[in-house]
């Protein structure tokens, strides 16, 4: 039936789904059905409940201890009886701030009545207070507080249980004897009531004296711990009183360790009627008596009950007690027996009658779920046959609305498509044209080197001339500009690829900008333009990379100046400024503002200015004309520096393109910043040897220039590698009557060059045929007969990705096309001196494991092996060059090579110093004799091993031993 229920819920939201108005009846009913069965509470189902409900809560002061464990049993079988009674019990577990803390969760619940046992009566006196204060009736159980502040009281008259205990021992003893009192805890009511009974009548016997044994704590552990210490104090004791059974049974066990359990008599207080309780105790001889003092468990929840129902009751409720000794324990024990097992039975039957309501409770339920759900089957059935008809009629409408929906769609997605393909198309169109002018601009910087070092070159040549002077400078001016629109073309391409990275540092941008603008003042001059600029603050600090932002300021400058006319004005200005934006309101700019009186821009056309290839077209002005990729590039850079740019026209002509950089670095991720500053390269002019060297056949590639006879043996050999013999014929320019020069066009043919060469310095293109740069330096690099030579690359590839991919082949430097004729020259001589220090550094120190960080580890670790090979082979006399070589892995002419370029000694040289200098170590540490040191470092004898010493060192190795000693 349920299933079928289930099933016919699903069916009819289906029906819902095509039609909401005729089904709406039936959710109507299942909700009202369901809501109104939700609402039946079980107990209304089962009978009419019209007792109230009460939550009382008892906070004990602790469960440790049999007798307490009995008045919780107690209570809680008592409020078993009340069905409208809910118990709640907390442990204070003989902790004050434990007690306190349950007591105030307590009173936060809000319950119906408050039961507490105090552990002390003073630290809970305030928190019963508050409760009290607070209208909650408080019954105070076995132990007072230390104020008035409650409803009830019920517990035994511990004085006059203290009392009856000093009486029956005053019999005992006779008046005469010694007595230890083991107490309670000394805080609570109890144990200073107890005390204080017991003491009034001891008192009246001058031969009993009391011994204070301490505070047990109502635990038999501590009791055993104050008999032991008490027992080895005083060895006639006579009697031990304790404030409960447990610490008399405590007591009892140290004196029957001790031997003396015989002559000393044992009373205690509670005398519970269990196995272990203190009736039993007496009955098995273990105490000599025990004076009840009952839970009064059982009277707590009656007299709770009365108060709750405003029944009459007593405020203060004493319990009585009753000695027992050996004359009445069976009788107690008997009726104690009896009454606890009739206490079982009842508790038995309450269960059974418990079981039999929950029995009689779920068949109800049953019954009542049986008959709605019979009633809602009885509905769906009607609703199903109706919605059934619906259902079809709704369907045919569905049909024919799905058709026509289907048809919209299907042309919808065909238009979809056709945009898409359109878009594509765009792309494809606009990546083309990128591409294309990237490749064509990396084709010019070839060509652009040329002009550019030719330029300079003349220039220097040409002192004297001024009319010459002139027209170089405005080739070299042209051939610049034309450098500038090639770097903004590859500049836009990495930006629309989104490989363009920043590099951020923090710079005065006011200063940035200041000189930006000086290097217009000569264009302002010639076209008598009053360029002004004007700041907020003498210094604004921002994070930017100069490189990209000077980009941008230089190309609003030069819009600037090409749409205003001669006698116009220019005004840029720097100020510090609130983003006005509702998201970013909360953060600081510096805002550059660049202002022009020109012919403005038309106002349809602000918002298509940043795009790129957009060009604004003013009739009659066709020499106002550019590339389109200027703005576009400069908002990109700007975007990358997370600002914004925004052009409007001025209200007396012109227009006004204003930038935003955010302030501070919060809006820069880690990989954005960098503290190293940008250096501005210059590079100071080449001073190098003046031997003259000239090509012999400069046409001729694959050769070595030759000249000069008389230098060609001493000056450094350079290997330049170039597909184009201009550039080769160019840097040769550069190094004429400086360096010998050998050539090649390609990789391969190059590296043939260099095996049979062994030139100092390599200077090599990256793109050729046969073999390119990068394939040609790691080659270089990886072969253990060149990888000592110093590789420069030169690449019309300025990307950051193409430098990294250079200098991961073991280039040493890497410049980018068109190159500065100094540049080349300053880098050149730089690496050949530090090539030449090292070969000084390697013939002079043989101290090879060295921390200085200018010897390229792959040069360090092959000296570091042939010393090795070499102290391997110490005592063998016969080690030379060949054999060297053999174990090395190199041929003699290479291994002479390497090594004579490395240290500037021959592979013979190099031998005798490495055995020479372990010589002086051996002489240092140990006391052999010239012949045997000989001998030991491979000198075939002692005669030439002196005569290289002294040749060396300057002495002979006797004279250095006597020295050391």
């Amino acid at each position: 039936m349920i299933d079928h229920f289930c099933y016919s819920c699903k069916y009819s939201s289906g029906v819902e789904t095509l039609n909401n108005y005729s089904i709406k009846p039936f959710y109507f009913f299942l909700i009202i059905s369901f809501l109104g069965f939700c609402g039946c509470d079980k107990k209304l189902l089962i009978k009419d409940d019209s007792h109230p409900h009460y939550s009382i809560g008892f906070s004990q002061c602790t469960s440790g201890d049999l007798w307490r464990q009995i008045m919780n049993r107690e209570m809680a079988r008592e409020a078993s009886l009340f069905p409208e009674i809910t118990l709640t019990i907390k442990d204070g577990q003989q902790n004050n701030q434990k007690q306190i803390a349950d007591i105030q969760q307590l009173i936060e619940q809000r319950v119906d009545l408050l039961i507490v046992s105090p552990n002390e009566a003073a630290p809970i006196t305030p928190v019963v207070e508050q409760a009290h204060r607070s209208g909650i009736p408080v019954v105070l159980i076995d132990r007072k507080i230390s104020s008035a502040a409650y409803t009830a009281y019920i517990g035994g008259d511990n004085v006059a249980i203290g009392r009856e205990a000093g009486n029956h021992i005053q019999r005992l003893l006779k008046g005469k004897g010694k007595i230890l009192e083991i107490w309670g805890l000394k805080g609570s009511s109890p144990a200073v009531e107890r005390h204080k009974g017991f003491a009034e009548i001891i008192e009246s016997s001058l031969g009993i004296k009391i011994i204070d044994g301490g505070d047990g704590q109502w635990l038999s552990e501590v009791s055993e711990q104050l008999a032991e210490q008490a027992f080895a104090k005083h060895s006639d004791i006579d009697l031990v009183y304790a404030h409960n059974d447990v610490m008399a049974f405590g007591a009892k066990k140290v004196a029957q360790r001790k031997g003396i359990e015989k002559q000393i008599r044992f009373i205690g207080i509670d005398a519970l009627p269990t196995e272990d309780g203190g009736i039993q105790m007496v009955l098995d001889g273990v105490l000599d008596a025990t004076l009840l003092y009952p839970t009064g468990g059982e009277v707590a929840i009656q007299t709770a009950m009365k108060i709750l129902k405003n029944e009459p009751f007593d405020r203060e409720i004493t319990l009585e007690t009753v000695l027992v000794d050996t004359t009445n324990a069976r009788v107690l024990k008997l009726q104690t027996d009896q009454i606890l097992n009739q206490q079982d039975k009842i508790e038995a039957q309450q269960e059974i009658l418990d079981q039999q309501l929950l029995k009689y409770e779920t068949q109800q339920e049953r019954f009542i779920i049986t008959l709605v759900g019979f009633g809602v089957v009885l509905i769906v059935v009607f609703f199903i046959v109706r919605a059934y008809w619906l259902i079809k009629k709704i369907n045919i409408e569905l049909a024919e609305k799905n058709e026509a929906i289907n048809q919209q769609k299907e042309e919808l997605s065909l238009q979809r498509d056709q945009l898409v393909e359109m878009h594509q198309k765009v792309k494809e169109v606009n990546d083309l044209k990128i591409q294309f002018f990237t490749n064509i601009s990396h084709e010019f910087r070839t060509p652009l080197t040329l002009i550019l070092g030719t330029l300079d070159q003349l220039k220097q040549s040409n002192k004297g001339n001024g009319g010459s002077h002139k027209k170089m400078r405005l080739m070299q001016r042209n051939a610049e500009r034309l450098l500038r629109l090639i770097n903004q073309l590859m500049d836009f391409r990495k930006l629309d690829e989104g490989k363009m990275l920043l590099k951020a540092c923090k710079h005065d941008i006011v200063s940035f900008i200041e000189d930006i603008c000086q290097a217009f003042d000569v264009m302002a001059e010639l076209k008598q333009i009053a360029l002004t600029f004007n700041y907020q603050n003498e210094k604004i600090d921002v994070w930017f990379e100069d490189e990209k932002i000077d980009k941008v300021i230089f190309n609003l400058l030069s819009n600037a100046f090409k749409f205003t006319p001669e006698g116009g004005c220019i005004a840029v200005t720097v100020r510090c400024t609130m983003n006005t934006d509702i998201e970013t309101q909360t953060q600081e700019f510096v805002e550059i503002a660049v202002r022009d009186n020109g012919i403005g821009i038309p106002k349809d056309k602000l918002q298509k200015i940043f795009e790129p290839f957009y060009e604004v077209e003013h009739e009659g002005r066709n020499r106002y004309r550019g590339t389109g990729i200027g703005l576009a590039l400069s908002k990109g850079l700007v975007e990358l520096h997370h600002g914004e740019i925004s052009v409007e026209n001025c209200e007396d002509g012109g227009s006004c393109f204003i930038v935003q950089l955010p302030l501070g670095n919060s809006h820069l991720s880690a990989a954005e910043m960098t503290e190293d500053e940008i250096i501005n390269l210059f590079h100071p002019q080449v001073s190098g040897p003046q031997t003259i060297v000239a090509s012999e056949n400069p046409n001729k590639l694959n050769a070595v220039s030759k000249t000069n006879a008389t230098t060609e043996k001493d000056a450094p050999l350079l290997l330049v590698i170039d597909d184009n013999p201009d550039i080769i014929e160019f840097i040769k320019s550069c190094f004429e009557g400086v360096y010998r020069i050998a050539e090649a066009a390609d990789g391969k043919a190059g590296y043939a060059q260099a095996i049979s060469h062994m030139p100092d310095l390599i200077i090599s293109d990256v793109m050729m045929p046969e073999m390119d740069g990068i394939e040609f330096c790691e080659k270089i690099k990886g072969d253990l007969r060149t990888s000592h030579i110093p590789v420069i690359l030169l690449t019309a590839k300025s990307s950051e990705e193409n430098v990294m991919e250079g200098f991961e082949t073991g280039a040493d430097y890497y410049i980018t096309k068109p190159f500065s004729e100094k540049l080349l020259q300053v880098r050149v001589r730089n690496l050949l001196q530090s090539r030449a220090k090292l070969k000084e550094y390697f013939s002079q120190n043989l101290e090879f494991y060295s921390d200085d960080k200018s010897i390229q580890s792959i040069d360090k670790k092959f000296i570091d092996r042939v010393i090795e090979t070499i102290d391997n082979n110490l005592h063998n006399s016969e080690l030379n060059v060949d054999s060297l070589g053999k174990e090395l892995g190199l041929t003699r002419v290479h291994l002479y090579r390497k090594i004579k370029n490395l240290t500037g000694h021959t592979p013979s040289e190099f031998i005798r110093l490495v055995k020479l200098k372990k010589a002086t170590e051996i002489m240092r540490n140990t006391e052999l004799s010239v012949a045997e040191i000989a001998f030991k470092v491979g000198f075939e004898t002692p005669s030439y091993f002196t005569k290289c010493f002294r040749e060396h060192y300057k002495q002979t190795p006797s004279e250095y031993i006597s020295q050391k000693m």
